[in-house]
C-alpha cells in the first residue's frame, strides 16, 4: 500500500450515533510506522468533515489507491463494490463493500497526535 492514506473506525467514548472516521496518511508518521497503530490510542485530531444524517461519502480512494480517480468514476457503484468483495474473499483481506461509504451523521478525522 505504500504511503496511502489508511482509513480507522473509531469508537467513541459516549453513546453518539455518529460514524468517526479516521483518515491517516502513514508518511506524516514520525518514528513509527502504521503497524504500531494497534490497540487502545488516544487520537487528537482536526475535524476534516462533518457529514449530515442526510449525506454520505465515498472512501474508495483510501480503500482502493491503485485505482486512479477516472476509473473510479467511469465504474458504476456496483463493479466497485463488486471489485471489493473479489478482494475481501483473499487472504489477510478484511476490507468490506459496505465500509466503502460513510453514511451519515459521521464525522471525518484527520490526526495531529496520537498516543
Amino acid at each position: 500500500m505504500g504511503d496511502s492514506p489508511i482509513v480507522f473506525d473509531l469508537e467513541a467514548l459516549s453513546d453518539d450515533e455518529r460514524r468517526y472516521v479516521l483518515i491517516c496518511d502513514p508518511s506524516g508518521l514520525h518514528g513509527a510506522s502504521i503497524d504500531d497503530l494497534d490497540g487502545e490510542l488516544t487520537v487528537f485530531g482536526i475535524v476534516d468533515r462533518l457529514i449530515s444524517e442526510q449525506s454520505s461519502m465515498s472512501l474508495d480512494r483510501y480503500l482502493l489507491p491503485g485505482m486512479n480517480r477516472a476509473l473510479r468514476r467511469a465504474l458504476s457503484k456496483d463493479p466497485v463494490e463488486n471489485l471489493v468483495r473479489k478482494f475481501a474473499e483473499l487472504p489477510g483481506q478484511d476490507i468490506d463493500a459496505d465500509s466503502l461509504t460513510v453514511i451519515g451523521p459521521a464525522v471525518v478525522i484527520k490526526p495531529v497526535a496520537m498516543y
